[in-house]
Order: C-alpha cells, then sequence, then structure tokens
C-alpha cells in the first residue's frame, strides 16, 4: 500500500515523533511511505530512515512539479498528521483527486470546524476519549468517521511479533 503523510512541520516542538513512529512501523510492515513537508530540523530522520521527503512548496511550479511526482507515486491514503498541517493536506489531496484522514491530537478550537467538514475527508484518528467527544459534540463531525487511536498503540505496532517454534 502507498500512504502518503503530511507533517506541515518536523521539528521538536511538533507531532514529529509520532509521524516517524508511525512512518517507520508501516515501512517495516512492507508499505511505501513517503511524507510531505514544509521543512523542519528533523527532516534528515525520515531521509535517514529510507523515507521520501518532499518538501512542499506553494510557488505554482515547485506546487505543480510536487503533484506530479506524488500522482506517480499514487498514494491509496493521504493522512494528515494533526490539524495545523490540515490546509496543506487538503490541497495536496484535491490535486491528486484523494480523500484523506487526519489525526488530531488535541481538542480543535472551535475555528477549525470548517476545515474539518472538507468534501474529502475520509477519517479522523483521535488520540484519545475526550478528542472524540469533542469531535462529535463541538465540531459536529459523525461518530462513524472518527476512531480513537492511542498514540501509544504505535509502540506495539512497530515491534515485531515473536513466535514460539511448535516442537
Amino acid at each position: 500500500m502507498n500512504l502518503l503523510l503530511i507533517n506541515h512541520k518536523l521539528t521538536y516542538s511538533s507531532t514529529t515523533s509520532y509521524s516517524i513512529e508511525l512512518a517507520l512501523a508501516l515501512k517495516e510492515r512492507g508499505h511505501e511511505v513517503r511524507i510531505c513537508t514544509a521543512g523542519g530540523e528533523l527532516r534528515d530522520r525520515f531521509q535517514d530512515a529510507g523515507i521520501e521527503t518532499y518538501q512542499v512548496k506553494f510557488n505554482f511550479f515547485s506546487f505543480r512539479k510536487l503533484i506530479q511526482f506524488l500522482r506517480n507515486f499514487n498514494p491509496d491514503i493521504v493522512h494528515v498528521q494533526n490539524l495545523r498541517s490540515l490546509p496543506m493536506g487538503q490541497k495536496i489531496a484535491e490535486h491528486l483527486n484523494k480523500s484523506h484522514i487526519v489525526t488530531v491530537h488535541h481538542v480543535p478550537t472551535p475555528h477549525i470546524h470548517a476545515e474539518l467538514k472538507h468534501d474529502m475527508l475520509a477519517g479522523v484518528i483521535a488520540v484519545n476519549e475526550a478528542i472524540r467527544e469533542s469531535l462529535v459534540n463541538v465540531q459536529m463531525i459523525s461518530k462513524n468517521l472518527i476512531r480513537v487511536v492511542r498514540t501509544l498503540s504505535l509502540i506495539h505496532i512497530s515491534e515485531p511479533t515473536r513466535r514460539t517454534p511448535i516442537s
């Protein structure tokens, strides 16, 4: 499966650790993973792990070239890693004509409502139940679109399964 992750800035003060753990776990399971970002000091961590990284620039020619690369990659899933990355992720998903999912790490502010009600939103990952409740009750996002996946669950994904040989 081809997975495109979108994280606006790969910095120490963002959701970069979530993105790197998810990317590595998915890669270990045989998936092809790429990430789009506007930059950040931790961009090299992805490249060092063998995850192709695209820097997003919103000038006409650079963005057009990026979309050509991404169309060739043909992602099955566009996963926006946080709410700050949502406008960039939605723009990329629209140009690829792909739906997207978004992970919400904190209770969103009321102004985010319009952005979350995007036509191409396929799903929302909430990292805890309080966030899910806010998305349903305040943001009016359908319960059917939301799944609670705690960030710590990623640790279990990335650990290899040990099997005991049957004698």
